[in-house]
């Protein structure tokens, strides 16, 4: 399914009705879509963790990208995530990718692994 299919809502069978159809250059775009459309419905799931809304998840991902354009990362700049499995670390990419581009890394490589 396309980014555009989501926004348009194509999938929720909407009969009779024409959905606007946006197209998202960029995660961070999409973020913003449904932090505006549906602020309260859940973004991410963890076990053991609250919910986090699509409010919350948008808050957060733009504080990350003020904190990395105050650091001098640009959309076109590379950062590596590498961090164990978790919610925590689903927030980390989802932000990266939002801010710039997100080269995720197997947390469980070693460092010669790495090296290569």
């Amino acid at each position: 399914m396309a980014l555009s299919d989501i926004a348009s809502g194509a999938n929720e069978g909407s009969a009779g009705t024409t959905a606007e159809t946006k197209i998202f250059a960029h995660i961070s775009g999409l973020l913003e879509f449904y932090a505006r459309r549906t602020a309260a419905a859940p973004a991410l799931l963890a076990p053991g963790r609250p919910v986090l809304n699509y409010r919350a998840l948008g808050n957060r991902t733009q504080y990350l990208i003020r904190t990395l354009r105050g650091l001098g990362i640009a959309p076109a700049d590379r950062i590596a995530v590498a961090l164990p499995r978790g919610a925590d670390s689903a927030l980390a990419l989802i932000a990266v990718a939002s801010a710039a581009v997100c080269v995720p890394v197997n947390p469980d490589l070693t460092a010669d692994e790495l090296q290569r």
